[in-house]
């Protein structure tokens, strides 16, 4: 994520947090060490990667090309 522009805009960044949140199904817990974060970056190119330790990284292009919610929290999931 070197040299690539994060968004910073507080009402982008809570819409993914609660996005992801969402991601736990009721009544279970995340493994120890994992905690469900999100960066969201500044590009138009849809991409998305998460890492073992439950951080995803995801870019404008990936919100932009789903059209809702739903669509957006099953990328995530998978």
């Amino acid at each position: 994520m070197e040299n690539r522009p994060v968004i910073e805009d507080p009402l982008i960044k809570s819409y993914a947090d609660r996005i992801v949140k969402k991601l736990v199904p009721k009544g279970k817990r995340l493994p120890e060490g994992v905690n469900l974060s999100v960066t969201v970056l500044e590009s138009p190119q849809p991409e998305l990667y998460s890492y073992v330790d439950g951080h995803m990284v995801m870019t404008m292009g990936v919100l932009y090309a789903m059209e809702n919610e739903a669509q957006l929290a099953g990328v995530l999931y998978h």
